[in-house]
């Protein structure tokens, strides 16, 4: 009999817990070519805008998010997906409305 791990994960929780951390790793990556380059630079062989990358990023992010909590790993509210900054408001230095878009 296999020995158990000592962190007690099974591999299913180690697989979605990796690709979760894939795809918050493809965010760094996006949001540091906007921040080089901008949002409507695009990328020289697939020509998808850097703006559109880190978008479609945000939606993978998402779905492992979700499937996290559908699988029991982690709770939080369905709410977190909605427009409000919520807590994160009073960190920002140019909140100009409550979106905390100019």
């Amino acid at each position: 009999m296999a020995e158990k791990p000592f962190n007690e994960l099974t591999p299913a929780e180690v697989e979605r817990l990796s690709m979760l951390a894939e795809e918050a790793g493809e965010i760094v990556q996006a949001v540091g070519k906007i921040l080089r380059h901008g949002y409507g630079s695009c990328h020289p062989v697939t020509k998808v805008h850097n703006g559109c990358a880190l978008g479609e990023e945000i939606e993978d992010f998402f779905r492992i998010a979700g499937h996290l909590k559908a699988c029991g790993d982690v709770d939080f509210a369905e709410t977190v997906f909605d427009n409000g900054l919520g807590k994160k408001a009073k960190y920002m230095h140019h909140l100009y409305d409550e979106t905390g878009c100019d």
